[in-house]
Formats: C-alpha cells, structure tokens, sequence
C-alpha cells in the first residue's frame, strides 16, 4: 500500500500507511492525498488545506468529515451509502460504483461566497460552485436540485424516476439505464447542450427540440414514436435503436454516424435520395424489421 501526498503540485511524497502521515508537523497543511487502490476501510481526519482527495477502489462505507476548501474529491467503487456535507468550494465530485441512495445538498445559501445578485430589489439567488458531477451506478431515486454552475452531469444507472429542472449552462448530460418516463422539461433552454444520452429508460414522449450546438442524441431503448421538431443541424451522432421511430423531420447536415431500427433505415433512404451512409452492421434476417442498423457516413 502506497500513498502519495503534496503539499504543493509537483514531485509527490510517498508514506506507506496513514499513521505515518498523522505524525507530520505540517499535516494540516497537505493540499492532495492519492490513496487508490489501498485497501482501506476508513480515513483519518483530513488536512484542513486539504485541496483534492482521491481514495478511489477501496472500501470505505463512509468518510470524514470534509474540509472547506476542498475541491475536487474522487471517491468512486466503494461501499458508500451515503456522503457528508460538501464543501463550498467543491467543484468536481466523482462518487460513482457506491451503494448512494441520494447525494446531499448541492445548492447552497452562503451569499457571501456564491450568491448571484440579481435586478429583483437586490435579492440573491441561490448558489454552487459543482461544475462536474459523476455519479452513474448507484441506488439514486431522486436528485437534489442542481447549481447553475453545473457544465457535465453523468447520473447513468440508477432509479431515477423524475429529474430536476436542470442548470442553462449544462453542456454534457448522461441520464441513460434509468425509470425515467419523460425527460427534463426545461432541455429547449439549454443552449450549450452538446451530448446527450437518455437511452434505456421508459420515455414515450416525442423526441423535443434541441438548440443546434447539440453533437450527440442518443435514445435508444425507449418507446419514442415521433419527432416533433426538426433535429439539430450541427448533429453528427443519432443513436435510436429499438424505438417506435419510423421517420425523422429532416437530414442533419453533418451526420456521420447513425444507429436505428431497419424500418426507419429504409424510410430514410427514400425520404433523402442525398442519404449516403453505408450499414456496418445489417440485420442477418431480413424479414425483422426490429432489427437495428448500424450506419457511419461514409
């Protein structure tokens, strides 16, 4: 078992268990601890400057209290089943592969530290400062409210059942293998949205509208049965295989790879006569028209 520590960014100092850690003078003053892969069961105290901790594939089923100024914590396949209190500061948090019911708090009403003044007779709103947010694979039934400064949410492979309005400046959503039956209503004031994946789940609403920054759409594994707005034109990844979808509005202009069932497949080659994608993985029983194909342009 080895641990790494830093009291600056540079050349790490190794130790080979927390007792010796424990014992330095200038403990408090640690910035980063990496202690994956260690077989542990439980941390100390933490250093109060501590900055990032990393304390990934161990089995902790619990941890300390965390510091203040933390900022990026790394504690993924654990045994976690729940979290402390996060940190004001705290801007990437990666908890995925735990047993987590629910996350804590990710919104917080400090003014002084992240309260944004609006025109509405100088009232704050409520603040965060969690840009990245992974926590795919774990029991989570209901999400807290999301800080507005959230950019990359992957929450994959839990229970979801609703979801929360989500913040305008997301640009990287991960809702897939989950018992969503509709998805985000506010997704048509998400202009920065670039990737989205909500396939594996019980939606049978329509496909909605996306602003045109959006790269990937993938929805595969849902009941959709339409489109109802025209899909983006900067799209380049469609992914909706064993849908009810039989026919899109419109060929997006930089689509380059595409992943539908047989019937739409063919529909859309009549629809578009400019449609030149070539199948990569044709269905071996022609008569199945649930088959899925896989196209790239070629």
């Amino acid at each position: 078992m080895t641990i790494s520590i830093f009291f600056q960014p540079g050349e790490p100092v190794i130790y080979e268990s927390f007792d010796e850690i424990l014992s330095l003078e200038k403990y408090d003053l640690i910035k980063y601890i990496i202690c994956r892969h260690c077989n542990l069961i439980k941390l100390p105290t933490l250093p109060r400057m501590l900055v990032g901790l990393y304390c990934e594939d161990n089995y902790l089923t619990e941890l300390p209290e965390l510091p203040f100024r933390l900022k990026e914590l790394r504690c993924c396949k654990n045994q976690l089943e729940s979290l402390p209190k996060l940190p004001y500061y705290l801007e990437e948090l990666y908890c995925a592969y735990n047993n987590l019911n629910e996350l804590p708090d990710l919104v917080f009403n400090d003014y002084d530290k992240f309260g944004i003044l609006t025109g509405n007779e100088n009232k704050y709103e409520e603040g965060g400062s969690i840009r990245k947010l992974w926590c795919e694979n774990n029991k989570i039934t209901i999400l807290p409210k999301l800080p507005f400064t959230l950019h990359i949410l992957n929450c994959s492979n839990n229970c979801l059942t609703e979801f929360p309005e989500l913040p305008q400046n997301i640009n990287s959503l991960d809702i897939s293998f989950n018992k969503l039956k509709k998805i985000p209503v506010n997704l048509i004031h998400l202009w920065y949205l670039m990737y989205i994946d909500y396939s594996n789940n019980e939606v049978s609403t329509s496909i909605p509208w996306f602003a045109d920054e959006l790269d990937v759409l993938k929805c595969s594994n849902n009941p959709l049965g339409y489109v109802n707005y025209v899909l983006p034109n900067k799209l380049s990844v469609f992914q909706c295989l064993n849908t009810n979808l039989k026919t899109i509005p419109n060929l997006p202009k930089y689509l380059r790879s595409l992943g539908c069932n047989k019937e739409l497949f063919e529909n859309m080659q009549k629809k578009f006569p400019e449609f030149d994608f070539k199948s990569t993985e044709d269905s071996e029983d022609d008569e199945n028209e649930n088959e899925g194909v896989q196209t790239d342009n070629q």
